[in-house]
């Protein structure tokens, strides 16, 4: 089986220089707060502004941790999940939107390798394009959880050619 291409698989990316200009405030305020005395401070009590800084940049590395889990979580979930068809029933607008892109909550009739079949609902972020050119009946290629079946990825395009199934 060759490799899915990660270029077309809906996974969060970390955007290092942002994110490290996020956290020189927090290297700012850290640094500040040695130069600033604060009068009402107790031995032992933290500063105000290191709590601040220190704030600036946890919050930065949480945040990628939470992307990187998700994201490889993805990647293993196309390069090792058991392929699969997928037969759209009804496809529908969840009214939330992820980046201006709306949440489509779709209900698949899964079909394995070994024929079983099963109703799934998935939820997936997609671009409004993509969501007009789905409809009932339509079929997909997809990768189920080996544990977990009612977790699925949706291939698309190009990621669908390289992990050796046909067009969607």
């Amino acid at each position: 089986m060759a490799r899915a291409s990660s270029a077309r698989i809906a996974v969060w990316k970390t955007r290092w220089i942002p994110m490290l200009l996020q956290m020189l405030p927090g290297v700012a305020l850290i640094t500040a707060s040695f130069f600033v005395p604060v009068e009402a401070m107790q031995d032992g009590d933290i500063h105000p502004m290191m709590a601040l800084g220190i704030f600036f940049i946890a919050v930065p590395w949480v945040i990628i941790a939470v992307m990187a889990l998700k994201g490889r979580a993805t990647r293993r979930l196309v390069e090792k999940g058991i392929p699969a068809t997928a037969e759209i029933l009804d496809i529908r607008e969840t009214g939330k939107r992820v980046n201006d892109m709306p949440v489509a909550a779709i209900r698949l009739l899964v079909t394995d390798g070994s024929g079983r079949s099963r109703e799934v609902e998935h939820r997936q972020v997609l671009p409004r394009l993509m969501l007009m050119e789905f409809g009932r009946g339509d079929r997909l290629e997809v990768r189920v959880h080996p544990k977990r079946p009612e977790k699925l990825v949706i291939l698309f395009g190009k990621q669908a050619e390289d992990s050796g199934g046909g067009q969607v």
